[in-house]
């Protein structure tokens, strides 16, 4: 809503009032104009008027960026919901899940048996390394 005060009709607090009710972002830029003249002429405040008009033009290009992204994003959100969608058609379970009777891992004894052999393997080292040394000494 753009009103430079003079209204014909409406009142710019009540639209401002519903359109915040709704969630509507506003942003109020005052805008005074004087006349000098019943021709309307404008003073020199004209430059400043240019550049409330100049800064206004630019926030309306941010707020159509902004939709332009906004409804990019919707798009792009909506392909991968879709996308997710058809992937879970492949997720299906065909069996039910169940527990487990008995654990496979650690394999305990396989474990034990692997220490005990190592463990017996060095000692076996060892001990024809010592008679080896009394041999010859």
């Amino acid at each position: 809503l753009i009103s430079d005060g003079v209204q014909t009709r409406g009142d710019a607090f009540a639209a401002a009032s519903t359109a915040a009710g709704r969630g509507v972002a506003i942003d109020v830029l005052a805008i005074e104009r004087e006349a000098v003249s019943e021709g309307g002429n404008d003073r020199a405040g004209g430059e400043e008027y240019a550049e409330i008009i100049a800064r206004f033009e630019g926030l309306m290009a941010e707020r159509e960026y902004a939709e332009m992204s906004y409804q990019a994003a919707q798009v792009a959100f909506d392909l991968a919901r879709d996308k997710a969608n058809r992937q879970s058609r492949y997720l299906a379970t065909y069996i039910e899940p169940t527990l487990a009777e008995r654990a496979e891992f650690p394999k305990r004894p396989t474990i034990f048996a692997l220490v005990a052999g190592v463990v017996l393997l060095s000692w076996a080292v060892m001990v024809l390394i010592f008679y080896s040394i009394r041999d010859r000494g």
